[in-house]
């Protein structure tokens, strides 16, 4: 029974551990820090794709370099006022997160909350691979 106590509690450790990580990530992004976020991207990251309205963000990209293009160009357009994280479940390298991020169109000079999910993989701490899923209505009432 001690075993199975331990093992908890390293996993509710490991959970708040990358629960702190995510937010900082995420702090970053409301940020614009490119390089900040890139940081923690293995240099082989792979962005895996999503349903953004926007072709640039349903494409696969692959390496550090190319998913901070990426993010650079979705800053172009939007602006991170902030997010929260909603959901976060840990099991072993992979995180699934549910986020709540406040959007700022910078051409139309719409806001709105998107809802948003991410699946990650980890290795040695860092993402090595992820995808997002927002909202799609929210982005599509956004963009208008």
């Amino acid at each position: 029974m001690q075993a199975s106590s331990v093992s908890r509690q390293i996993a509710e450790l490991d959970r708040a551990l990358l629960e702190q990580r995510f937010a900082t990530v995420l702090e970053l992004c409301s940020k614009g820090d490119v390089a900040g976020v890139a940081a923690y991207f293995t240099p082989d990251v792979v962005y895996a794709g999503g349903t953004w309205r926007y072709y640039l963000l349903a494409q696969r990209r692959e390496g550090r370099e190319a998913c901070a293009e990426m993010l650079q160009a979705l800053y172009v357009t939007y602006e991170s006022l902030g997010s929260r994280i909603d959901f976060l479940t840990v099991e072993g390298d992979r995180a699934a997160l549910k986020r709540t991020t406040r959007l700022r169109h910078r051409g139309n000079g719409k806001v709105a909350d998107v809802a948003i999910c991410n699946f990650l993989q980890l290795r040695d701490g860092l993402i090595c691979e992820y995808s997002e899923f927002p909202d799609t209505l929210a982005i599509a009432e956004l963009d208008e």
